[in-house]
């Protein structure tokens, strides 16, 4: 069965993370840093739910930071 979880950019327009899991393929669209209010930089703090040896591919949409971003920090 395939699923899609909101990691970040869920309700707000910044921090894109999105893990698509299928079977037992995990796939990451995007790794972005929350930009903007204090409130959403703080959310960069925190660790993902999903560690990087647990994911099969990222997919980057494209190279702002706020989408790829938090990838160095992550890996």
């Amino acid at each position: 069965m395939l699923s899609l979880t909101s990691l970040g950019g869920a309700g707000t327009v910044t921090g894109s993370k999105h893990l698509i899991t299928y079977g037992s393929t995990r796939i990451l669209i995007d790794c972005g840093l929350f930009q903007g209010l204090k409130n959403l930089r703080e959310l960069n703090w925190q660790h993902l739910v999903v560690e990087s040896k647990d994911i099969d591919a990222v997919v980057l949409t494209h190279a702002h930071l706020d989408h790829c971003g938090y990838l160095p920090d992550w890996c």
